[in-house]
Order: structure tokens, then C-alpha cells, then sequence
């Protein structure tokens, strides 16, 4: 697995990238990555473990659909602040883009899964691309519901 993590742009915007090779314990690493970094950012613990899980459940899906036996898989997150010009409140929210190269295999029609519904009822918003193109991959980008908090004292 490589990992960076770093502030880009201005103020509080914050990043993290990092690859896992797809493997039983792909969603595992992802979860600890992701964890950790929301920690960093004291980010609140129930919106952080529903975050985690959905990452989980899409890198999950990337394991069972885009590859056959292995390939990377590529997460990149982005925490985004919005200050509400004349009141002391800020808007954050965490933006996660996970990308595969693999191609796309249709789930068993006879055991439909839930991961995607449950995922867009869990997020502020889920998008899946999909390309035409044989191993161009999928991307899934997952936006948590925003978090409001006060702007200093």
C-alpha cells in the first residue's frame, strides 16, 4: 500500500491519497487509512465510522466486480470548508473518489446485494462511473452528509 496525506490549497482544505492493491484485506487497510485521517481532523465519531463503513462497502465492491484475482485501486479524499460569510458557522464535508482500472463484472443476478442502496441512503450523495471502454475501470465518489460547527469564539 502507498500512502500520502497532506494540506493542499488554502486554509483547512485537507487530502489524503493512498493505493491498495486489491486482496481479502484491501477494505480492511482502507477503513484503518481512512479512520485515522478523519481522527486528524476530529471529525465527529458517529459520521466518521458511517463514512468508513461506505468506503469499506464500495472498496468491498471493487474486490468483487472489477478484477478477477488482483489490480490497484486508487483512494484520494478531500475535506471541504465552507465559511458562511456574516455568521459564525462553517460547512464541512468529506469528499472520497475511489478509482479501479479493473473491468466491470455484473454482480450474481441470483444474490442481489444491497451495498449500493444502502450506500446512497447512508451518503449525502454516491455517484458510480462506469466506462465503455474495457479496462478503463470505475469510479465511485461518496460525499458525507455535511458537518456545521462554530467558527472560533
Amino acid at each position: 500500500m502507498t500512502t500520502t496525506a497532506g494540506r493542499t490549497g488554502v486554509g483547512t482544505a485537507m487530502t489524503m491519497e493512498f493505493v491498495v492493491e486489491i486482496s481479502p484485506t484491501a477494505p480492511s487497510a482502507a477503513r484503518d487509512e481512512l479512520r485515522h485521517w478523519l481522527q486528524h481532523l476530529a471529525w465527529p465519531a458517529d459520521q466518521a465510522e458511517q463514512l468508513v463503513f461506505c468506503v469499506s462497502e464500495a472498496i468491498t465492491n471493487t474486490v468483487q466486480h472489477a478484477y478477477a484475482h488482483h489490480g490497484p485501486v486508487q483512494l484520494s479524499a478531500r475535506l471541504e470548508t465552507i465559511t458562511d460569510p456574516g455568521r459564525p458557522r462553517r460547512l464541512r464535508w468529506i469528499c472520497i473518489d475511489i478509482h479501479d482500472t479493473g473491468r466491470w463484472r455484473d454482480p450474481d443476478a441470483r444474490r442481489p446485494g444491497i451495498g449500493l442502496w444502502l450506500l446512497r441512503r447512508l451518503l449525502d450523495n454516491l455517484v458510480v462511473i462506469t466506462r465503455g471502454t474495457p479496462d478503463y475501470g470505475t469510479t465511485v465518489s461518496l460525499r458525507s452528509h455535511p458537518v456545521d460547527e462554530l467558527v472560533g469564539n
